[in-house]
């Protein structure tokens, strides 16, 4: 059975040309030694992020490490949000490759553990703590709260 990626070729398109034109105007800003102020940054990560995360791709992690390192002063000058799309695409089309391989040990260090119904997964009793952490108890129950509270004036 073959293969089915999960971005189509257009999809990949659309995306080279937003993320790679949002790039392009980041060094060109660099280069005349202006800053973008997280403009750019604002514009590109809620859009990656939601599609990839809407198409199921399982790689996304890879596009928020890029958008995380483009926060970095003068690394963000770096074409990061286009390198970081095309390992994604390259990994969904090519899921036996080397890239795909250390793409999805990224993917699996950045994911959240989900439980059921999407939820990330509660913390079970066999997770090793410190003694006391997972039971702090508040230290004035609402049973033994004084309930005087404000009076009114007569």
């Amino acid at each position: 059975m073959e293969h089915e990626p999960k971005i189509s070729i257009v999809e990949a398109f659309l995306l080279f040309a937003y993320v790679g034109l949002v790039d392009v105007a980041g060094v060109i800003l660099i280069f005349f030694g202006l800053d973008d102020f997280f403009i750019l940054d604002v514009m590109t990560f809620p859009v990656t992020q939601f599609y990839l995360r809407l198409k199921g791709v399982s790689r996304a992690g890879i596009d928020l490490a890029m958008n995380c390192a483009e926060l970095i002063p003068y690394v963000g000058a770096l074409p990061l949000r286009t390198v970081g799309l095309a390992i994604i695409v390259w990994a969904d089309r090519h899921p036996e490759s080397a890239v795909a391989q250390v793409a999805e040990k990224a993917a699996q260090a950045t994911s959240i553990k989900r439980g059921k119904a999407g939820m990330p997964a509660p913390i079970t009793p066999g997770i090793k703590t410190p003694v006391g952490a997972l039971s702090v108890k508040p230290a004035v129950s609402f049973a033994e709260a004084p309930t005087g509270g404000f009076k009114q004036a007569a």
